[in-house]
């Protein structure tokens, strides 16, 4: 017999990420756009054990909600990216509060986040640029630490280098609207924009090899 589980929440209140815990096949984690609490919801008993809020300081700007979830290698530390340009990262263990704040240096949202092993940080915002965050030396008290990106990567005015695509159109500055990490070859960084390009990045060269336009508009 099947045991559905359902999650309840207010009208409007829109969920904008879920995802599995990989250390623990009964938990998932789930944000909404109205706030910026992320909740370990425990599938098999059909009920929230955890919620997660982030500082105040990580999400005063353009509203509190919380856009994309990553689990470390670890049931433990789990991350979010939020809609001021931060991403938080908790330690279950040690309070519901994060120990450590990834910081953009811009009020502008995340989209998507992804993770290369426990080693770094990918971030992809609202205005076109990927970010990158070395995850050396996280702190594991109780003092928040926050960490600005060791690299940005303006990837719309790449594309606009690109030699192959000079002749097709002017590439503006544009949302990427997700990322994701290649699992066979690790350092290709696959991207997709809300108006139709994708492509992957190199991140060993921080070069793009691979773009795909969308097709032309219809008349």
């Amino acid at each position: 017999m099947q045991h559905c589980s359902i999650v309840h929440g207010a009208p409007y209140d829109s969920i904008s990420a879920v995802r599995w815990n990989p250390s623990n096949q009964h938990e998932i984690a789930y944000t909404r756009l109205a706030n910026g609490e992320l909740t370990i919801f425990d599938i098999e008993h059909s009920q929230a054990i955890q919620v997660l809020r982030t500082r105040p300081a990580a999400s005063d700007h353009e509203g509190q909600g919380l856009s994309d979830i990553a689990f470390l290698n670890s049931d433990t530390r789990v991350l979010a990216s939020d809609a001021s340009g931060a991403i938080s990262m908790w330690d279950r263990r040690a309070s519901d509060l994060p120990q450590r704040v990834l910081k953009t240096n811009k009020n502008i949202g995340l989209t998507s986040i992804q993770l290369y092993g426990d080693q770094r940080v990918y971030g992809a915002s609202k205005d076109g640029f990927i970010y990158v965050w070395d995850l050396g030396g996280a702190s594991q008290s109780d003092k928040e630490v926050n960490s600005s990106p060791q690299i940005s990567i303006n990837l719309d005015s790449m594309l606009n280098e690109h030699q192959p695509l000079e002749a097709q159109i002017n590439i503006r500055p544009k949302v990427i609207q997700s990322i994701n990490i290649n699992p066979s070859c690790p350092y290709q960084l696959g991207f997709h924009t809300d108006d139709g390009w994708s492509g992957v990045l190199n991140m060993h060269n921080y070069l793009v090899s691979h773009v795909h336009c969308p097709p032309p508009p219809r008349v």
